[in-house]
């Protein structure tokens, strides 16, 4: 029986009353408690001490929760070498990773882009870190990228964002398009993906899908994180406004480096997170 996330645990009790002779897996994917505490320091930061505590109240009902539940399964996955590190420390629980994948069916070979030169954003905007990451971009990043580069445009794609866009949809150079039914097409027309994330666990899909999608990536180490990726090898890492700046206007100018992130973040793709890849552990697990 493989179980999804901690908060679903709980699934397994009646089902082991049942099944005494099966073998119960829990995939967490990250460390629920550690995401939580991660927000409660973003919410600190920006001054308001009430949401923080409430991530705090948040974080140690999670983590008591992953206490008592965690020693109930045969195994216990999780999708990134840090989150399993988590797991081992905290939990002195012997876990394993089970990396994200995506389908072999979404590489592509070539992408059709055009002249104006467009950054992506993907991301469920109801989601505290990927608001975070959008006010970056959009307060300190886009209006100094289109200095340089003036018709350089923001797309931001993803459900939830009504309200963001509302304050900031009739400022130049942002296309708010929610939630879409074709992704491919925008990591497709898109010139680069940028992922600015200060909060997070796991591993980033977005970032996987883009890689399969040859689309070149800024992002923070933050979102990098869980991804075996090296700055200047398969993407552009950076962490501060500048630093990501800087990043942006690289690729707007060198092609070459561009073409270099994609092949080499292609062969990360195929070597470390295929189907085929995640299918021998899945099997050694189970």
């Amino acid at each position: 029986v493989y179980i999804r996330r901690n908060y679903l645990a709980g699934v397994a009790l009646p089902l082991q009353v049942e099944m005494p002779d099966s073998h119960f897996v829990l995939d967490i994917d990250e460390v629920d408690a550690g995401v939580a505490r991660q927000l409660a320091r973003l919410s600190d930061e920006a001054g308001d001490p009430d949401r923080a505590s409430q991530y705090e109240c948040e974080a140690d009902i999670l983590d008591r929760f992953a206490r008592f539940s965690l020693p109930w399964f045969d195994a216990v996955a999780c999708a990134s070498k840090p989150e399993l590190a988590l797991l081992q420390e905290h939990y002195a629980i012997s876990g394993v990773c089970i990396p994200n994948t995506v389908s072999s069916s979404v590489l592509v070979d070539s992408r059709r882009v055009d002249d104006i030169f467009r950054m992506l954003f993907v991301g469920n905007l109801d989601y505290a870190p990927n608001q975070d990451a959008l006010f970056r971009l959009l307060r300190h990043v886009l209006p100094r990228v289109r200095e340089q580069v003036a018709d350089a445009r923001l797309v931001v794609v993803g459900r939830g964002g009504d309200q963001i866009a509302a304050e900031y949809g009739s400022d130049a150079g942002v296309d708010w398009l929610g939630y879409v039914t074709d992704l491919e097409a925008q990591y497709q027309s898109a010139s680069i993906g940028v992922v600015p994330l200060r909060v997070g666990g796991g591993s980033r899909i977005k970032i996987l899908e883009a890689f399969a999608q040859g689309l070149p990536i800024v992002a923070s180490s933050k979102a990098a994180q869980g991804l075996a990726v090296q700055h200047g090898r398969e993407l552009m890492i950076a962490d501060d406004h500048d630093a990501m700046l800087e990043a942006i206007l690289h690729l707007t100018e060198n092609t070459q480096q561009r073409d270099a992130l994609v092949r080499h973040a292609r062969r990360f793709v195929e070597r470390e997170h295929s189907p085929a890849v995640v299918s021998r552990q899945m099997r050694s697990l189970l």
